[in-house]
């Protein structure tokens, strides 16, 4: 429940949009993009998170709707190169849980949201933070 309310208030505090008011009293929208791993580590510094591919990817052991997915790993997409270290600028294929050499699995059926991580027999499921 700990991580669905994070993901909630990471969402809801980092909207894709905001609106602004411009010159003339119009309304504008500003798109102010995904949520970095800085802005999710300041927020909750535990959080069990990597980078692939300039987005950031949240264990969703306990977000319910991915959990209920019947997935399986499909194509290898890589490991996880290093791991996340305080006052460093976090860079893809930096985990702050998973260790070095962990494999990254492309979800299958595709879930384009989804990866997989390897550990063990077990394959544990990251939701990357997307806003739109």
């Amino acid at each position: 429940m700990k991580i669905f309310a994070l993901l909630l208030t990471v969402l809801l505090t980092f909207s894709g949009c905001s609106s602004m008011e411009s010159e003339g009293g119009a309304q504008r929208t500003e798109i102010i993009g995904n949520v970095t791993a800085e802005q999710l580590l300041a927020r909750e510094p535990g959080a069990d998170i990597f980078q692939w591919e300039g987005l950031v990817y949240l264990n969703a052991e306990e977000i319910e709707w991915v959990q209920e997915e019947e997935l399986e790993p499909g194509d290898l997409v890589g490991t996880i190169q290093q791991v996340y270290e305080q006052n460093r600028p976090f860079v893809d294929g930096m985990a702050t849980v998973l260790p070095e050499g962990t494999e990254i699995y492309e979800s299958k059926p595709h879930l384009g949201p989804v990866l997989l991580a390897k550990k063990g027999d077990t394959y544990i499921k990251y939701l990357a933070l997307i806003e739109g």
